[in-house]
């Protein structure tokens, strides 16, 4: 016969539970561990690691797949595209029954009439890599543009929990009558949280672009850009322009755990805003050089839309990340209260203004712990400013053309490290001025 146990049951009952509780520590202490080893990773700044964080910003190699790992040796992006993807533009229907008959799939076709192309996402046969597709595609028409479909990544870094703590502090102008109309503000990005306590009341028109075969992407970026610009208490995030409107296109997909938008959809969401008419853009996001967002961003330049992008968070001595390495593109880079650069951004020519984007507060989506605000760092959170800036300058000067604009944000400009232009500061820190009078200076300067 089987001896019952002498231990109390009210004794096991305690155990057992003491027992489930140690477990639940233990997974909660290696989950903080693990966010704790993460943020020392991104701390470094060597090639081999740069690429994992790229990896795992990205969501690995699920969805997409490199090209060359940053051959210059610095720290660097992986260049990474849509997998067995290419994007094309100006192919005539003789060119396309030739693609058909080489096994190549139009997996989405879409005319974009601003930009007075049509363009083409195709898939490409197994026995074309992604580089001889290209070739033999543009091989067909002198006319045709072709590249691979790029991915690009929203330009912004989740702070540490010390990070976290702390506010930086903006320099604004207090709100007050203007010299003109806020011309409507364009913004590029994941989407955008609307009814967010802190966007709630602002005006913000918010469309999607993205292929009908992706999924929807989250709305953290979007929301935290949406609040540096137009958020609505001033006392918790930047809040530039509260009552600015904001046209957000929402180009981004979710895929592998991240987000990221390619080619094709970047090209429809630039499109979407010149057809609207739209004098500025802001782009919180870097990646790769494409010909075909090269061409766009070209036509919608010359049409007068200023466009003003994040440089990138890939280290100092990574290579130039786009759109904010085109010509016609204002590159802006971030730095902290105490106007020193931030870590992680590129550095080169492409910059040309800084602005605050280490540990800012901005508005937040998490989950159902986290508060409504959150510190971020990143070139992502420094745009916001420039583009703000920007949109003073129009109220003030609405037939001003981007070149001119772009003086005027220099001339205002703080300068900082070596003296005039330089790679790190570009023209300096971005300092807001007064738009009615061009030749005046912020107390700061």
């Amino acid at each position: 016969m089987m001896r019952e146990s002498s231990i109390p049951r009210w004794r096991i009952g305690r155990r057992v539970a003491g027992l489930l509780a140690a477990v639940f520590l233990a997974w909660l202490a290696g989950t903080l561990i693990v966010r704790a080893d993460d943020d020392r990773f991104d701390d470094r700044d060597d090639a081999s690691e740069a690429r994992a964080d790229d990896n795992r910003a990205a969501g690995g190699a699920s969805g997409s797949r490199d090209a060359d790992p940053d051959p210059g040796g610095g720290a660097g992006m992986r260049l990474e595209f849509e997998r067995d993807e290419i994007v094309a533009t100006g192919l005539s229907p003789e060119n396309m029954e030739t693609l058909r008959a080489r096994g190549f799939t139009v997996l989405h076709q879409r005319t974009l009439g601003a930009l007075d192309l049509t363009e083409l996402r195709l898939r490409i046969p197994r026995a074309y890599s992604p580089e001889s597709a290209t070739a033999y595609v543009q091989s067909l028409s002198a006319a045709a543009a072709v590249d691979a479909n790029h991915l690009y990544r929203p330009a912004a870094d989740p702070c540490t929990a010390k990070a976290c703590a702390a506010r930086s502090v903006v320099a604004w102008p207090d709100a007050g009558p203007r010299c003109g109309k806020l011309p409507v503000i364009g913004l590029i990005d994941t989407g955008v949280a609307t009814d967010h306590p802190l966007l709630r009341g602002a005006t913000i028109e918010s469309h999607a672009v993205r292929s009908p075969d992706r999924k929807a992407s989250a709305q953290a970026h979007g929301t935290a850009v949406a609040s540096v610009l137009a958020g609505r208490d001033p006392m918790q995030v930047p809040a530039l322009l509260a009552d600015a409107k904001l046209i957000a296109v929402d180009a981004f997909h979710g895929a592998g755990g991240s987000d990221r938008m390619d080619a094709f959809d970047l090209l429809a969401a630039i499109d979407f805003l010149v057809a609207k008419k739209v004098r500025l853009i802001n782009l919180s996001f870097a990646g790769p050089g494409n010909s075909l967002v090269e061409k766009a961003v070209q036509v919608a330049a010359r049409r007068g839309v200023i466009l003003v992008a994040a440089v990138g968070n890939d280290g100092p001595h990574a290579k130039p990340l786009f759109p904010a390495a085109y010509e016609s593109v204002i590159g802006v880079t971030a730095v902290d209260t105490a106007s020193r650069p931030y870590r992680r951004a590129l550095q080169g020519s492409q910059v040309e203004f800084a602005a605050p984007g280490v540990d800012l507060p901005v508005a937040n989506t998490g989950g159902w712990l986290a508060k409504k605000v959150i510190a971020l760092s990143g070139t992502s959170m420094a745009a916001p400013f420039v583009t703000a800036s920007a949109a003073r300058i129009l109220a003030a000067s609405p037939t001003l053309r981007p070149d001119d604009v772009r003086r005027r944000l220099a001339a205002g400009a703080r300068d900082l490290g070596a003296p005039g232009r330089d790679a790190v500061f570009g023209h300096g820190l971005l300092q807001a001025g007064e738009p009615c009078n061009p030749s005046a200076r912020t107390s700061s300067n």
